[in-house]
């Protein structure tokens, strides 16, 4: 594509392959948009265990040229049924269609074409998919279509290097490039969708598919010194924000104790309980990536399957994995910020985190880290973190924390109980503004995972 000498912007994801794609986009003259894009797609599948079709999510969108930010909702909500269960009309179709719609620029065909090659000639599997699988074998191995996809001959699982194709997934993808994201939710498609959901023992009408679209709002806004910080409203990361760099709970908090300063914040924000299912992110079934362009434009996602690999049962025909339907608070958990300047147009961090109810503390932990304290991203990933569960009064601690952190907490009465990795995040960070001088901004992705960060220009 030529010689590359300025920064044209970048990519964090928890999946090296679909970062690259995100890189290969924004070198083609894409903006972020059509890079999300892109990377969503390729994730569909390189990474199925969290950003399969049939999940759903939520982007955060700032673009400097109209100073305009806007989020677009489509995650996979539902009431869960008695017997059997209620499978969720797929959103990150859609919703990845309304991106592009309203803020893309480069042919839609040509986004969806990665992530369809990769599904239909086969990718080797990342350290990311490899240690899902690992870790949700006993699940695959008692779907019959996921155990031809995703075992060996031996009935051992994938392992990182295999190769993996999945040749029912490249025919929708396929559809989804030709006939665009509506060929999901109404015509053949739908009703083969909504028939491989009867087939399992799932609910879902071809009428549930054609009225799940996705939703085009604001973000909660605050100001944060002279900046402006965009992030999901309505859920309890919002309000842990809110708490900690509005009232300032975390710049009023003692050195060494940062950590502690956010879980005594969310004893009093609440939230959804980390429990043994939220602090581990492979059993989370969520991802998240973030996306800056040259021009000043940034997208933050957040993603999520309700459970790794959703329901662990796949679509007939489809090579997409069902998708339990959560009620709305179960989806409270999403978690993106970007903060940018009014003024300006200049963006200086964006980030996406995972892992559950443990992500708003995980992102908290790195943002305060580095707009506040102004510590490097790649030290501020690092960090030890604490989440906390104001209904039991209980605190969970990354191994490693400081002995004053735990001590100020167990000091409230709390109950402290080490476990980890808490959650995920993906992270952008421009010092001086990315518009201001791109070539300064650092991405970063946490030690915990196995994802890629990737400088588009170096």
């Amino acid at each position: 594509m030529g010689h590359i000498t300025q920064s044209f912007g970048g990519a964090v994801a928890d999946e090296p392959a679909a970062a690259l794609v995100a890189r290969d986009t924004l070198s083609a003259g894409g903006n972020a948009a059509d890079a999300a894009v892109a990377l969503y797609f390729a994730l569909s599948a390189t990474y199925p265990s969290a950003a399969g079709i049939g999940g759903g999510g939520i982007c955060v969108v700032y673009r400097a040229a109209a100073n305009e930010s806007a989020t677009i909702d489509f995650r996979a909500r539902g009431t869960s049924a008695r017997n059997g269960f209620d499978v969720a009309p797929p959103g990150n179709a859609r919703g990845m269609a309304a991106l592009h719609a309203r803020f893309g620029r480069l042919p839609w065909q040509q986004l969806v074409q990665p992530g369809e090659r990769l599904a239909r000639f086969g990718n080797r599997i990342s350290r990311a998919l490899a240690r899902a699988i690992a870790a949700n074998a006993e699940r695959l191995r008692g779907d019959e279509r996921a155990r031809a996809l995703f075992f060996r001959p031996d009935g051992t699982p994938l392992r990182e290097g295999d190769r993996l194709e999945q040749v029912e997934l490249a025919t929708v993808l396929g559809q989804l490039r030709f006939k665009g994201a509506g060929a999901l939710h109404g015509g053949p498609l739908a009703r083969r969708y909504a028939e491989a959901a009867r087939a399992i023992g799932g609910r879902l009408s071809v009428e549930t598919l054609r009225d799940a679209t996705p939703a085009l709002g604001k973000p909660a806004q605050f100001s944060l010194g002279d900046h402006t910080v965009n992030t999901v409203p309505s859920t309890s990361a919002a309000g842990l924000w809110q708490s900690l760099f509005v009232n300032g709970a975390y710049r009023n908090a003692p050195d060494g104790t940062k950590a502690a300063a956010i879980a005594a914040a969310q004893m009093s924000v609440g939230g959804n309980a980390p429990g043994a299912a939220g602090v581990a992110p492979d059993r989370s079934g969520t991802t998240g990536f973030a996306v800056i362009d040259r021009a000043g434009g940034v997208v933050a996602c957040s993603l999520s399957m309700n459970g790794p690999f959703g329901t662990g049962r796949m679509l007939p025909g489809t090579g997409v994995f069902a998708v339990a339907a959560a009620s709305e608070a179960a989806t409270d958990s999403a978690s993106v910020a970007i903060v940018n300047n009014e003024n300006t147009g200049n963006a200086f961090f964006a980030a996406a985190a995972s892992g559950g109810p443990a992500s708003a503390a995980a992102l908290a932990r790195v943002a305060g880290s580095v707009l506040i304290d102004g510590d490097p991203l790649a030290d501020a990933l690092a960090e030890r973190r604490q989440v906390a569960d104001r209904a039991s009064r209980t605190v969970y601690a990354e191994p490693g924390s400081s002995d004053t952190a735990v001590a100020t907490l167990r000091d409230r009465g709390l109950r402290i109980v080490t476990r980890g990795p808490l959650g995920r995040v993906n992270a952008i960070h421009c010092a001086r503004g990315n518009l201001r001088d791109q070539e300064a901004c650092r991405y970063g992705v946490d030690p915990r995972g196995f994802g890629h960060a990737v400088n588009a220009g170096q």
